[in-house]
């Protein structure tokens, strides 16, 4: 029996080396095609008879296809953009969508706490951000924050806070130019939490 199918073999790839490389994998597909429908059941045999092997082929292809489209839709996280509506029917009544704030309110913001750290050492203040979805103040002090002396620090850092609530956040946080949180907001009390002095 090896020798019949090492000779059938042996004939196809004779055969095929004449042939196009298309039509070599053509009927490398019909020749897949057609052992697979002699492995099914009698049943399907008689309902697939009917179909050319084109048609087959288009059938296998539109359900793969469709299978990638719908594991990669399924599968894939939505975009939070898209999820975002404009319509102001389709957004329930408790969702409220925040919108980028304009420049010039931000520029205010880190103006009037500029304000407060030249009170106690100009330039002590490198840089203010305001992180409004997570309603956090994020303040930058320069080295000059560890020359002042510790009641010093803790009035910059009790000011700070007091205009932070003034401008309706919830959260501040003080860290030096390594990004080291130096101080934050209590959770419990009005005074701040003071790590690094």
């Amino acid at each position: 029996m090896r020798a019949v199918w090492a000779e059938l073999g042996a004939f196809q790839e004779d055969k095929m080396a004449e042939q196009p490389l298309l039509k070599r994998l053509w009927a490398s597909w019909v020749s897949g095609l057609t052992g697979l429908k002699s492995r099914l059941p009698d049943t399907l045999q008689q309902r697939l008879s009917g179909l050319s092997n084109v048609a087959l082929t288009g059938i296998v292809l539109g359900s793969l296809l469709l299978i990638g489209l719908l594991s990669s839709t399924l599968m894939s996280p939505r975009s939070t953009s898209a999820a975002l509506a404009t319509d102001s029917e389709s957004v329930p009544a408790d969702v409220e969508i925040e919108a980028i704030p304009d420049p010039a309110i931000i520029a205010d913001i880190q103006a009037q706490v500029a304000a407060v750290g030249d009170q106690f050492a100009a330039g002590v203040l490198q840089s203010v951000q305001a992180e409004f979805l997570q309603s956090c103040l994020r303040v930058t002090v320069e080295s000059q924050w560890y020359a002042l002396s510790q009641a010093g620090q803790d009035q910059l850092a009790n000011e700070l806070w007091q205009r932070t609530q003034q401008l309706s956040f919830e959260t501040l946080q003080i860290r030096d130019r390594d990004g080291k949180l130096i101080a934050r907001n209590p959770v419990v009390g009005d005074e701040m939490v003071i790590f690094w002095r």
